[in-house]
């Protein structure tokens, strides 16, 4: 009987450990897409004023594909952290 109580007592502190454990790294996995997500929110405002800013025909397409490009990454990192339940 006594080998009992001591494989659940180690049982259950493993258990403990390892979901604390997952605990701390869904925050860190949550702290990560808030940055990726602030970082491409900067990211975009600085495509705008590029886009705003430019003056060289050649570079115009360029401009309105960074442009474009930050805006759906921005929109896909905001729609993910959605769903972890993450606002914004």
């Amino acid at each position: 009987m006594e080998n009992n109580t001591l494989y659940e007592t180690l049982n259950n502190k493993f258990k403990s450990f390892f979901s604390r454990n997952n605990i701390n790294e869904q925050k860190d996995d949550d702290k990560d897409l808030l940055y990726m997500l602030n970082r491409a929110h900067e990211d975009w405002q600085d495509a705008e004023d590029y886009f705003n800013n430019v003056t060289e025909s050649d570079l115009i397409d360029y401009a309105v594909f960074k442009l474009e490009a930050t805006k759906k990454r921005y929109s896909y990192l905001l729609k993910e952290a959605r769903k972890k339940g993450i606002h914004v």
